[in-house]
């Protein structure tokens, strides 16, 4: 299983870190470009949660493989269950929830708060219908 292969779970760990470097490289590419607030304030929250999840995982390395060179390799397997079976959850959680409502935040300042692309849509049916009479 994974968690009996300590490379497996370091090389897990490590594509979540690059995927999460990658996501805030680009936050730091489109924020000097990005002059509305709102589309800020969505790209932030997703940003935390992604770094909340990171964090965890980062963690999780640290008791991989730099806890068992001052502790014993059972306190520190002991220490990485605890980190999984207690605040994994709540990490998770977490971090998904601030990932969802960045994407809400972006979505509803895309949208305009008017209806967006469905009421922009209606209005030109409209207008088309009634140039064809």
């Amino acid at each position: 299983m994974i968690w009996e292969s300590i490379p497996i779970m370091t090389g897990i760990d490590i594509i979540i870190l690059g995927v999460v470097a990658f996501a805030v490289w680009s936050f730091c590419k489109t924020t000097s470009t990005t002059t509305r607030r709102e589309s800020r304030t969505g790209q932030s929250f997703i940003l935390i949660g992604l770094l909340m999840i990171a964090g965890f995982y980062t963690v999780d390395l640290y008791s991989m493989h730099v806890m068992p060179l001052y502790t014993s390799v059972a306190e520190s397997m002991a220490f990485m269950l605890k980190l999984h079976l207690h605040y994994r959850w709540i990490v998770a959680g977490a971090g998904v929830g601030l990932v969802v409502a960045g994407f809400v935040q972006l979505n509803s300042k895309t949208q305009g708060g008017r209806g967006g692309i469905t009421e922009t849509a209606r209005s030109l049916g409209r207008a088309g219908g009634r140039a064809y009479r």
